[in-house]
């Protein structure tokens, strides 16, 4: 049986899917203590949907403007891209 989307709480697998990460996520960012508590009921590990939306709005306020990234520097991420060696002089 499938449950509301509006319930109060979610399981783990439903606020992974909530939050856009898998399960693995999830338990490394509750392992680094990332993430609001969850509650336990019985052997279910659940979470609480306010919780976790208030926790992402601070995320989101947190977040650098868009703006901060428009002028290119340092805006790239990864690895740089090689340059081609530039011509020996004749």
């Amino acid at each position: 049986m499938k449950e509301d989307i509006r319930s109060p709480v979610m399981t783990r697998a439903e606020a992974a899917s909530y939050l856009r990460i898998s399960v693995r996520t999830l338990h490394a960012m509750l392992a680094r203590g990332e993430l609001p508590p969850p509650i336990r009921m019985g052997r279910r590990t659940l979470f609480h949907r306010q919780q976790l939306d208030d926790w992402l709005q601070a995320r989101i306020d947190a977040a650098p403007s868009p703006t901060c990234h428009a002028a290119g520097r340092g805006s790239r991420r990864g690895r740089p891209r090689k340059t081609p060696p530039e011509p020996l002089p004749r």
